[in-house]
């Protein structure tokens, strides 16, 4: 039987956009980027993830979360269910 590990993140505005996944490269501008490679990796590891502007009309940040299946004799037994990190 499998558990849910759900981590969520926000940021703080500012950047205007929405997160995307970079498609429009080469190859070798690929091998040279030094950004914008999170959204890849988000998209291809977890079993789902999503994302939504907190306030769309002030930008005051995006909030992006991912899902990821985790065997639950893997886990910590005292760990909590909600961590919260700044």
């Amino acid at each position: 039987d499998a558990a849910t590990l759900r981590v969520s993140l926000s940021d703080c505005g500012g950047g205007g956009g929405t997160p995307r996944i970079p498609t429009e490269r080469t190859a070798d501008e690929w091998d040279w980027a030094e950004g914008q490679r999170g959204l890849v990796l988000v998209e291809s590891l977890p079993t789902a993830w999503g994302h939504f502007r907190l306030a769309p009309w002030a930008d005051l940040g995006t909030h992006v979360w991912a899902e990821f299946t985790v065997d639950p004799a893997c886990a910590p037994p005292d760990l909590r269910p909600y961590v919260f990190t700044r």
